[in-house]
């Protein structure tokens, strides 16, 4: 091997390539065989991974076959709304649904209340536009 000198920047010396201590094997021809079989990759605890993940994948499809079996014996009729329904104006309709509860930073709107809470809050509200005549 060759001495790398004055190579460093600035007229530094640096040292030498350390030489190896067995020499390098030569390298494979293209053509050249192996003489032992290659070895498997996977570990045996791969293959139970692999394993263990087709069951899954199994397990996953065979569960929503089920599902979709299960599903398509429910009957089903069609709608048909029909001509009875009034004409679209517009309406907004709003369902708003919650709890009076006490706790947090509701503290300041009243006590607290005992026991397992306070009913539940629903409220309706239906805004319509206005229109040039009445409905009939």
């Amino acid at each position: 091997m060759r001495e790398r000198r004055n190579e460093g920047g600035h007229g530094r010396r640096v040292a030498p390539f350390p030489q190896p201590k067995t020499p390098m094997p030569a390298p494979h021809s293209p053509r050249s065989r192996r003489s032992t079989p290659r070895r498997n990759p996977l570990t045996p605890l791969g293959w139970v991974s692999v394993a263990l993940t087709l069951v899954l994948v199994a397990v996953a499809l065979g569960a929503y076959g089920y599902y979709r079996y299960l599903d398509n014996r429910i009957p089903r009729v069609p709608i048909d709304p029909g001509t009875t329904r009034p004409p679209d104006t517009g309406a907004l309709n709003v369902l708003l649904v919650g709890s009076d509860s006490r706790e947090g930073t509701n503290k300041k709107y009243g006590a607290t209340t005992v026991g397992a809470g306070s009913a539940p809050t629903r409220s309706w509200s239906c805004t319509s536009p206005p229109t040039a005549t009445p409905p009939p």
